[in-house]
């Protein structure tokens, strides 16, 4: 994958399902891989948290996306839509998280 970042001059984030010698723990691990090919570091979450940082906040890259996959398949590259009608679903979700007006009432006090 870094080779391929290098050739191509674009950031990849490669998704990893890992596990780990401690039976039954298993996470969702995210690779970032930089433009130039160099490794940026990886993400492991087991859960979601209720934080407002992230971890990459301060971490400069030296490209733009320019591939979005989904399922497997190229769905978009370089301004060009490939995504297949009928291909996505549809996920209800809240337009903002449950902590985000607590975070707005934080943030309207200081």
């Amino acid at each position: 994958m870094q080779e391929l970042a290098a050739k191509y001059k674009m950031v990849i984030v490669v998704p990893i399902y890992e596990s780990t010698h401690v039976k039954g723990i298993y996470y969702n691990t995210a690779t970032v891989i930089d433009a130039d090919g160099s490794y940026l570091g990886k993400y492991r979450k087991t859960h979601h948290q209720k934080v407002d940082f992230s971890i990459f906040e301060g971490m400069v890259v030296t490209a733009a996306p320019s591939h979005t996959v989904s399922q497997g398949r190229i769905v978009y590259t370089n301004g060009d839509v490939r995504a297949q009608k009928g291909t996505g679903r549809y996920i209800k979700r809240p337009a903002f998280t449950p902590g985000f007006s607590a975070r707005e009432k934080r943030t309207a006090s200081i």
